[in-house]
């Protein structure tokens, strides 16, 4: 992230590779792991949909590891669990979700 501060400001950046999910604000000089161990969860028919909502302060930069892998990081075999986020502009946030 410090490389990014140098040519950006309040960026936020969503990377996918097998690795496990995570979230990361910076604020000055401060690094903060600000994901939530419980997501909301929510039954819809057969599926049950986590979600992890993170409002977005304009004055901080964020790195979102969204782990393509799932949420475990990798494929161990068997099918993955889907999962997928949406960015909303008003009020800012970056939303979330995985499927079961």
């Amino acid at each position: 992230m410090r490389r990014g501060k140098l040519k950006l400001e309040n960026f936020i950046i969503l990377c996918g590779h097998q690795h496990i999910e995570a979230a990361i604000r910076q604020n000055q000089n401060e690094i903060t792991n600000i994901w939530p161990f419980q997501p909301v969860t929510e039954k819809i028919e057969s599926f049950v949909v986590h979600k992890r909502e993170f409002e977005i302060d304009k004055t901080s930069n964020y790195l979102f590891r969204v782990g393509l892998g799932g949420p475990q990081g990798h494929h161990s075999g068997g099918f993955a669990k889907p999962h997928f986020g949406v960015i909303q502009h008003d009020p800012k946030k970056v939303i979330l979700f995985g499927l079961e």
